[in-house]
């Protein structure tokens, strides 16, 4: 017996790897690990087969239907209850960013480990156009009258990106985010007071923003792109980048930009998403109905 189970330990790495492959829920990736040590140790913690962006759909799905979903390549994980009254506001370096609604925090977890961060980034109330703040209701700077709290920890926060895993030197930690209702941008690098500070830039209606190449990259909602020295020790420098919105579709203010860095070629793509109201008389809302691509030229500025 004591053979068998030896045999079974030091099974082929090779092997070990294509059977991890096949398992499109991390929970039973989980337990495979734990089968015994040499298989802890042989696996990686966080799945290594699938490196593209994932969407996290909010859908519960049925256990009936995973089989269908994984042939479509979508992956089934169980995220922690915990999730459940947050508002995820990004996704960096493999961990999900969130606002815990009822508190106002700004929580990071790993999804893999389950392993969640509270007192890492500050929270909504000490964002730039907070002036006001009792048990109950906010004061914003750019909102006509006071509004509860539950609201403004729902629908403050666009968007918030990490320069790196929080796992690593917290010293070295930068973040943005994306707020309000002129969609502004604040960032953070870890301090005393531990507070968001308004970018110094008087320009808004930012639409994106990531981190690329340590530079940080944003793009409004006409198409124009800038560009922020990300590693100055007081705050993000900025500068306009001279490469104009390339189309007439980038710069129609209803068509959402999303930034996209390629780590494989170091490309900075914009992409385009056009949409239009539903023609349906039983059912309104928006449908996409087409996609743009576009790839920042840096030495021809286009």
């Amino acid at each position: 017996m004591g053979k068998i189970i030896d045999e079974w330990a030091n099974i082929q790495e090779d092997m070990l790897n294509e059977i991890t492959e096949r398992f499109h829920s991390y929970d039973d990736y989980l337990q495979l690990r734990l089968v015994c040590k040499q298989w802890n140790l042989k696996i990686p913690k966080i799945p290594s087969g699938n490196k593209v962006p994932w969407l996290l759909s909010p859908i519960a799905i049925d256990a009936s239907e995973t089989r269908d979903l994984e042939e479509k390549g979508i992956y089934h994980l169980m995220l922690p209850d915990m999730l459940e009254d947050n508002v995820i506001v990004g996704s960096c370096h493999g961990w999900l960013i969130s606002v815990v609604v009822n508190e106002g925090t700004v929580q990071i977890l790993n999804p893999f480990t389950k392993v969640h961060l509270d007192v890492v980034l500050p929270s909504v109330s000490t964002l730039p156009n907070v002036i006001g703040n009792d048990e109950s209701q906010y004061i914003l700077s750019d909102f006509h009258r006071p509004l509860d709290h539950s609201f403004v920890h729902r629908f403050l926060v666009h968007k918030v990106i990490i320069n790196s895993a929080p796992n690593h030197d917290k010293k070295d930690l930068t973040a943005v985010a994306l707020y309000g209702c002129a969609f502004r941008l604040a960032f953070y690098k870890p301090n005393d007071d531990r507070r968001w500070i308004k970018f110094s830039t008087d320009h808004d209606a930012f639409i994106d923003v990531i981190f690329f190449e340590e530079k940080i990259y944003a793009v409004d909602m006409y198409g124009q792109l800038y560009e922020f020295d990300s590693k100055t020790k007081s705050e993000p420098m900025e500068g306009i980048h001279e490469a104009p919105p390339p189309s007439e579709v980038a710069t129609h203010y209803r068509h959402v930009k999303y930034l996209v860095g390629c780590a494989h070629n170091g490309s900075l793509l914009m992409v385009v998403r056009q949409y239009d109201e539903l023609e349906n008389e039983e059912r309104a809302g928006w449908e996409t109905y087409q996609f743009d691509i576009y790839q920042l030229k840096k030495n021809t500025k286009a």
